[in-house]
């Protein structure tokens, strides 16, 4: 694999909304492209730890160090300009992208995986990561997940209300989201990193519809046969 990031074949940039990030619903039965694109992106970035190169591992090290902060306070960062150029990020998502892939910086195994988080429901938010940290350290009672002085669950609504201007990357969401990555990767649980990178793309929307969906994720999980065996932890390494 290429140690250079981004020197694969690029995805067609998705087109582009004249609603800013509040994109259309991808057509039923069709791949998503801003989807595909947040995937190949994701792809790459774990390909500087694939590499083995020193060059890729300083890079990944650089994007660890600004995780949670935005390209107007962390340094040495500007090769990433030239990699979103190669997969068509917009300018209005960049800020977003970085946030997420700094803290895919610090997911070892998603990296040593091509970008995948292992036994991590594909197309699943914030929601489903700490439904699944509930589960691996408070247990199965409802009761105890619902409790307003629940850690975790605090630790969601504190999610849910913090700003974030995914255009300037400022607001406390990046703090407040950088604990919470840290905090169930310790466990070896982490996110579907596409799909973290859409939902910061949209977190602004009219309809609130990620945080929606992240608390949903969370005190109304589904319940099919692979996300109960997912979230029990039991098919960790």
């Amino acid at each position: 694999m290429s140690s250079d990031i981004g020197q694969s074949a690029a995805p067609h940039a998705p087109e582009t909304s004249t609603s800013g990030s509040q994109t259309a619903a991808p057509t039923k039965g069709k791949p998503d492209p801003r989807r595909l694109q947040a995937e190949a992106l994701v792809r790459s970035v774990a390909g500087l730890y694939g590499s083995g190169s020193g060059s890729g591992r300083a890079r990944l090290a650089g994007l660890r160090r600004a995780a949670g902060e935005s390209f107007g306070t962390a340094r040495d960062l500007g090769w990433l300009y030239g990699v979103f150029a190669r997969y068509g990020v917009r300018e209005e998502d960049e800020e977003a992208y970085l946030l997420a892939i700094s803290l895919l910086a610090f997911d070892r195994r998603a990296l040593e995986t091509g970008g995948r988080a292992p036994h991590t429901p594909a197309e699943k938010g914030i929601g489903t990561t700490l439904h699944r940290l509930w589960l691996e350290t408070k247990g199965t009672a409802d009761t105890d997940r619902d409790r307003p002085d629940s850690p975790i669950a605090r630790r969601l609504r504190i999610l849910l209300d913090a700003d974030y201007d995914p255009r300037s990357g400022t607001g406390d969401l990046p703090f407040r989201l950088r604990q919470v990555i840290r905090l169930s990767l310790s466990k070896e649980i982490g996110p579907d990193w596409p799909q973290l990178i859409l939902d910061l793309c949209d977190w602004n929307r009219a309809d609130k519809r990620v945080q929606k969906r992240w608390a949903r994720d969370f005190f109304a999980p589904q319940t099919t046969a692979e996300g109960d065996a997912t979230a029990s932890g039991s098919s960790r390494s």
